[in-house]
């Protein structure tokens, strides 16, 4: 008898997490910051669906059939735009939705170009975020336009929010050291085109994955050629590298977040107050 009931109970629960789960999304998104910025507009009563919430490279990453279903469903797509989801135009002709309003964050944006194409990195600069979260609310209220008083409400105190960061951007940035700051990739091109630094990008030199000995060779020696001071390197960098370039070399590793991974108890401020540090340092020196 106890174990029918244990049985009974287990069914049970897998039904409650499995219906817990599979909740039909009010707004689905592509990255950690738009997610916060729509929890922070809609408040704890929207129900918001990541695709990136399983982890993965927003560059190269492709929904599974789960995904599109769960895009679908949803009163709302918004994606960051700037070729960041290169599969969001295939994703979006195959949607049997005519109730789905889509919303590019991009829209407003002056495209700074990395090559041929735009860095899609907006939210990492302040102001561009800025427009960014603005993007969001107005499609949010076009699509429930009965919350709007709610939602002018929240974002009233995330703007505030957002005019304080730009406050310690502009300050931070009043006077450098450097005109350049080395790093990983290029995902600082519009705070570095505003307070008019460079970017210097290392990463022909830093693999995506496990490097070889070869490749850490040639780290270490260009590091040491160019005379690196200050290195920024991101979250989801290479351990392997971090720790040999700290044995090996005299450069001072930094680190700052492309926010492409999320936490548990993701902040979108203080991720983006403790990027300014680092970039302080890079530019000031410590």
């Amino acid at each position: 008898m106890k174990k029918i009931y244990l049985v009974l109970c287990l069914v049970l629960l897998t039904a409650c997490t499995s219906k817990n789960n599979n909740k039909i999304p009010d707004v689905s998104v592509t990255t950690f910051p738009l997610e916060y910025f729509v929890r922070s507009i809609g408040g704890d009563d929207v129900e918001v669906f990541n695709v990136m919430s399983k982890g993965g490279d927003a560059h190269t990453f492709e929904p599974s059939i789960q995904d599109r279903i769960k895009i679908e469903d949803s009163k709302l797509f918004i994606y960051n735009g700037f070729d960041l989801e290169h599969w969001v135009e295939k994703t979006l002709a195959s949607v049997k939705s005519d109730s789905l309003l889509m919303k590019d964050a991009s829209d407003g944006v002056n495209p700074i170009l990395n090559g041929e194409h735009p860095d899609p990195h907006i939210w990492l600069d302040p102001f561009t975020a800025h427009i960014q979260a603005a993007n969001v609310l107005d499609a949010m209220i076009e699509k429930t336009p009965e919350k709007e008083a709610i939602y002018q409400e929240n974002y009233k105190e995330l703007s505030n929010k957002f005019i304080e960061l730009q406050k310690h951007y502009d300050e931070a940035f009043k006077e450098v050291n450097s005109k350049a700051i080395v790093l990983e990739h290029d995902i600082f091109s519009y705070t570095a085109s505003r307070y008019g630094f460079e970017q210097v990008s290392v990463s022909g030199f830093i693999p995506d994955h496990e490097p070889s000995f070869t490749q850490l060779t040639n780290i270490i020696e260009y590091i040491e050629k160019e005379n690196i001071q200050y290195l920024l390197l991101t979250e989801d960098s290479s351990p392997k590298v971090i720790e040999t370039l700290k044995k090996e070399t005299n450069v001072n590793i930094l680190m700052v977040n492309a926010m492409e991974v999320g936490t548990e108890n993701f902040d979108y401020f203080k991720i983006m107050k403790e990027n300014l540090n680092s970039l302080k340092v890079a530019l000031n020196g410590a």
